[in-house]
């Protein structure tokens, strides 16, 4: 991993967040985007790149536990309500995380290149 290839992983990063927030997620997609999160910082913390960049990039957090068990409330709208709400969980997650990560790149080749 080199610099380069961090800011061409962060361009990714923030492209794959652009999309999702301005379609839709499923849970499925937003566990395949914390599993490329997460192997990401993997591979930086196992590169050569200067100690204070891997610091500053293992605090990205992409926190998302997938529940399975269905929620039914028949009363207030059934499953659109519950499908609303989690949509909204995961579209916030999505958000947090380019929040994180949109600046980055730019912070790299300033201070890195």
């Amino acid at each position: 991993m080199n610099i380069e290839t961090c800011i061409k992983y962060f361009g990714f990063l923030n492209h794959e967040c652009d999309r999702y927030l301005t379609g839709g997620i499923t849970d499925e997609e937003i566990q395949q985007l914390k599993i490329e999160t997460d192997r990401f910082i993997e591979l930086v913390m196992n590169s050569d790149l200067p100690f204070s960049l891997k610091q500053k990039i293992a605090a990205i957090k992409l926190e998302y536990s997938y529940n399975s068990s269905r929620e039914y409330l028949p009363l207030l709208g059934g499953w659109d309500l519950t499908r609303h709400r989690r949509q909204r969980e995961r579209r916030k997650k999505v958000e947090d995380l380019k929040f994180q990560i949109k600046d980055l790149p730019r912070f790299i080749q300033l201070n890195y290149s």
